[in-house]
């Protein structure tokens, strides 16, 4: 083997064992610089600046498929040569044998100005980069037909640029779109048939709400209140400016609390802290005699106390009243005549008050014996 990059000369100082670090380009026959030597007196190259210069050129011919045999280690075109065949051996995978870059006979046969297959070309002449495409079977760089299953990069979500959109990326973006929609919404046309299929729909809800009352109008923007009043089963105006309510629209268990009717007007008078709580009226007789209790508290008792006058001119007598008073009561009256007698003598007298919240005392005068009647009327209140 030449001696690639050693010492030309024989007679200059050399050794043909690498020094310690430069094994791997090492190759049997190569010189490489004496140890303690130096070379060419006007630049006073050591043998380390030596040996470690050559020991990068001596590293090309490491390369797979870099065949210099053919090259003479004395040639001025030594290092272009090795350079050159390095490149090529190392993007084709191919010996580069011959003197020169590339011996045309043996990698363009057919002389068309291309390297065959064989050699590790195309074997394709092509005058242009789209011609060369075209040639090759490969997709125009320009709106290319691709076939198969090419990929891309997925870009981020919200992408907006002329970056390719993979259909993770669409599927990703409608996933985002869809969210968390139901089933029976989660695409544009459930969509529109929810809706209706009405492509006016704001307009046509807009315009709906418009023919609904306002409920701050309280019923006043009824577009025709009688009719309204019919179809609740309300009376007409004139029987409701009268007072005239039919018996059948007021239910027979409407309690006094609520309203009063022929049914509840006379019943139980009560009351809660004051209150009235029952009927207007309420009637009641005994064997004490009559009373009548008002929704407002006041109540009346009716009594005939009777007098026996015998022996004398002088008669007493006491009872109760139908209904007990509360409170006090406020006074008794005798019913009939200046005398206050009902029956007997034309000429005589009675007196009545009240012996408690209960009862009545009394007493009668006459100018004979007699059974003498009187009408008398208590006043108070029930509460």
């Amino acid at each position: 083997m030449d001696d690639f990059f050693g010492i030309l000369d024989p007679a200059e100082p050399r050794t043909l064992t690498a020094p310690v670090g430069y094994e791997t380009v090492h190759q049997e026959g190569m010189s490489w610089a004496r140890s303690g030597q130096r070379y060419e007196d006007t630049t006073r190259i050591t043998d380390r600046q030596w040996n470690h210069l050559i020991a990068q050129f001596r590293g090309l011919a490491t390369l797979p498929g870099v065949n210099v045999d053919d090259v003479l280690y004395s040639s001025p075109m030594l290092l272009r040569d090795f350079i050159a065949r390095a490149i090529i051996a190392t993007l084709t995978g191919h010996d580069i044998p011959a003197y020169g870059l590339l011996d045309k006979a043996t990698y363009d046969p057919d002389n068309n100005g291309v390297i065959g297959l064989a050699n590790g070309g195309t074997g394709i002449a092509a005058a242009s980069n789209a011609a060369l495409l075209a040639a090759l079977g490969a997709a125009a760089l320009a709106g290319p037909a691709l076939t198969g299953v090419p990929t891309a990069p997925t870009a981020a979500p919200g992408t907006n640029t002329l970056q390719i959109a993979t259909t993770a990326f669409v599927k990703a973006a409608i996933d985002a779109l869809i969210a968390a929609a139901p089933g029976a919404l989660d695409t544009l046309d459930e969509l529109a048939s929810a809706l209706g299929d009405d492509a006016n729909f704001a307009a046509t809800i807009t315009a709906l709400i418009a023919t609904k009352l306002q409920k701050d109008q309280n019923l006043n923007d009824l577009p025709n209140k009688a009719t309204a009043r019919s179809n609740l089963g309300a009376d007409d105006a004139a029987n409701l400016t009268t007072g005239t309510i039919p018996d059948a629209r007021v239910s027979a268990t409407l309690a006094a609390d609520k309203a009063f009717r022929r049914g509840n007007i006379i019943g139980t008078a009560s009351q809660a802290a004051g209150v009235p709580t029952g009927a207007l009226v309420e009637k009641g007789v005994n064997a004490n005699g009559w009373y009548t209790r008002f929704a407002d508290g006041t109540q009346l008792c009716w009594f005939t106390p009777v007098f026996t006058i015998t022996g004398g001119v002088y008669a007493g007598a006491s009872g109760n009243f139908a209904a007990a008073f509360a409170g006090t009561v406020s006074d008794i009256k005798i019913a009939h005549g200046v005398s206050g007698f009902t029956t007997g003598p034309t000429s005589g007298f009675a007196r009545i008050g009240p012996a408690s919240l209960t009862g009545w005392n009394g007493s009668a005068i006459a100018n004979s014996n007699e059974t003498l009647t009187v009408s008398a009327l208590a006043v108070g209140r029930w509460f």
